[in-house]
C-alpha cells in the first residue's frame, strides 16, 4: 500500500509539474526511487497510474455523497449538492482535470 501512494502521489506532483504529456515512466521511477522491475510490478503505464488519480477523486466524492446519505437525509438533494461541489472542482483541481482531458483526448 505504501508504494502505490507513492505512485499515486509522485504521478500528481510530476501532472502538475509537466503535464500528462509529458510524463513518463522513467520520470516517475526517477522521482520514486523504484526500480524497473518494481514499478511494472504495480502499474503496466502511466495511463493507469493516472486512472489511479481519477479513482481517488470519485472516491472522495462517493464518501462526501454517503456521508450526508448516512446523515439520514429525508432527501437527496444535499448529498447531490456534495456530488456537484466534488465535480466543480474538478476544475479547479488541475491535476484530475488535466487527466481526465488526456484520457478522454
Amino acid at each position: 500500500m505504501e508504494t502505490t501512494r507513492l505512485l499515486l502521489e509522485t504521478s500528481k506532483e510530476l501532472i502538475r509539474e509537466k503535464g500528462c504529456d509529458s510524463i513518463t515512466l522513467k520520470d516517475i521511477m526517477e522521482r520514486t526511487g523504484l526500480s524497473k522491475g518494481a514499478s511494472f510490478h504495480y502499474v503496466k503505464s502511466k495511463d493507469e497510474l493516472f486512472v489511479w488519480v481519477l479513482q481517488e477523486r470519485l472516491e472522495e466524492t462517493n464518501e462526501l455523497f454517503m456521508n450526508e446519505v448516512e446523515q439520514g437525509r429525508r432527501s437527496f438533494d444535499e448529498p447531490y449538492q456534495k456530488i456537484f461541489e466534488s465535480i466543480s472542482a474538478y476544475v479547479d483541481a488541475d491535476v484530475t482535470n488535466n487527466v481526465l482531458m488526456y484520457l478522454l483526448g
